[in-house]
């Protein structure tokens, strides 16, 4: 929540930029390991967890528990990323808003039931973050390649 928003004053401040690149492959591991934790803590102890704080009643979401883990991860780090890119100035930050039109076009025209958007969106997050990623790992290596060639 507030630690990705702040995210954004950091990363747009000019002064430390060279930790930068340093804390985006910190906060990226971060997120890796929050997510599969968040998983694994879903996907052995959800029932008992939907038992004790709701009642028998809600058994019914215990199949989805795990996908909105992943999901929810998914998004914080979509998030993260684009404000890094925001921040940057760099063009790819526009690609999620420019790209939510074909997300809602693709819910509308294909989810007929929950799990299609589950799916759907879980997919769309991770094409999302795979884009961000290629250009974060894409800016190193040009980075990279430009410090050998002086």
């Amino acid at each position: 929540g507030p630690l990705i928003t702040m995210s954004y004053i950091f990363f747009s401040s000019k002064k430390d930029e060279k930790y930068h690149q340093v804390a985006m492959m910190f906060a990226l591991l971060l997120f890796v390991i929050i997510g599969v934790g968040s998983n694994i803590v879903y996907g052995l102890y959800a029932k008992v967890m939907i038992l004790t704080l709701l009642g028998e009643k809600y058994l019914v979401i215990y199949p989805y528990l795990e996908w909105a883990s992943l999901y929810g991860t998914l998004t914080a780090m979509i998030m993260f990323l684009n404000y890094y890119f925001l921040a940057k100035e760099q063009r790819i930050g526009i690609v999620f808003f420019i790209s939510l039109p074909f997300y809602i076009l693709t819910l509308n025209l294909c989810a007929k039931i929950a799990t299609d958007v589950i799916y759907i969106s879980i997919l769309y997050s991770m094409c999302i973050i795979g884009l961000f990623l290629l250009a974060f790992f894409g800016n190193r290596l040009r980075h990279l390649i430009s410090i050998f060639r002086e």
